[in-house]
């Protein structure tokens, strides 16, 4: 008896560590797929660059602080007309505002301010970009602007990935006006488009859902989209349309995702001046 109770003991140790083992395996396997979303979800989300060029005519480099302490990266045009707003543009999910100076500086050809914002990860700003940094990024530009700047009017423009930040901005900050260029209407909806196959309302943390937002935001609204957008359905740019508040205008482009607003450069153009006319 006392034998088979002696031996009885490492059987049962070495059940439980078994057990212990299994249950570690399970923790690193669980640990490992939750790693593995996030980085498929970031990989993309998310196609910053971080090479920049030298900063052109007529732009101004800042650096300032977001409200979590990152260092973020903006570039400046001045207002060409007095009276004139700030139009604060919020980019893509790729490249940096390097790209983005064709077009802040037809903006700004039209008489407004404008003011690219650098995402954090993107360009010479600091940190890494997640959903919640890149709304704290675009409200602390926004801030910044207000009280450094005191522009006579501000605008927040969006293109693509941005439309949902200046979305979530225009229903914190009220601003006078909203430009949403190739709106989608989540980041849930578009990965369906790519990914059908795959369980991506368990699998994304990060919402980015203008057509829940659109509804918060009380100012005028100007809607730019082509049906020929090739990674944006036209029809999400017409649902968040549908969904906003008056007053609210929608101008239909021509061309790609990227080159709409080239491609289609004078009802582009026509949209723009008429709508920051109206706005002023």
């Amino acid at each position: 008896m006392p034998n088979q109770r002696t031996g009885s003991k490492p059987g049962n140790d070495s059940a439980a560590g078994r057990g212990a083992r299994c249950i570690l395996i399970l923790v690193f396997l669980a640990a490992g797929a939750w790693l593995g979303m996030r980085w498929f979800e970031d990989l993309n989300l998310y196609h910053p660059d971080r090479a920049m060029r030298a900063v052109p005519a007529p732009w101004r480099e800042v650096f300032i602080k977001s409200q979590d302490g990152v260092k973020l990266q903006l570039w400046l045009a001045q207002p060409r007309k007095p009276d004139a707003p700030l139009v604060i543009f919020l980019h893509g999910n790729g490249g940096n505002i390097g790209d983005r100076a064709a077009k802040g500086q037809l903006l700004n050809s039209l008489g407004c301010g404008v003011l690219l914002v650098s995402y954090r990860g993107y360009g010479h700003s600091g940190g890494k970009p997640s959903e919640r940094g890149l709304y704290l990024d675009a409200q602390s530009a926004f801030d910044w602007a207000l009280r450094e700047l005191k522009p006579a009017g501000t605008v927040v423009y969006g293109e693509s990935l941005g439309t949902a930040v200046a979305a979530e901005l225009a229903a914190r900050r009220k601003p006078g006006a909203l430009i949403l260029e190739s709106p989608f209407t989540s980041a849930l909806e578009m990965g369906r488009i790519f990914f059908p196959w795959l369980p991506l309302k368990l699998m994304l943390s990060q919402k980015y859902d203008t057509l829940s937002k659109i509804s918060s935001v009380h100012c005028p609204l100007l809607v730019l989209h082509s049906r020929q957008d090739e990674l944006v359905p036209f029809g999400m740019g017409r649902r968040v349309y549908d969904a906003a508040n008056a007053p609210k205008t929608f101008a239909e482009l021509a061309g790609g995702h990227n080159d709409g607003w080239s491609v289609s450069n004078a009802v582009y153009v026509k949209a723009l001046a008429a709508f920051l006319k109206e706005n002023e």
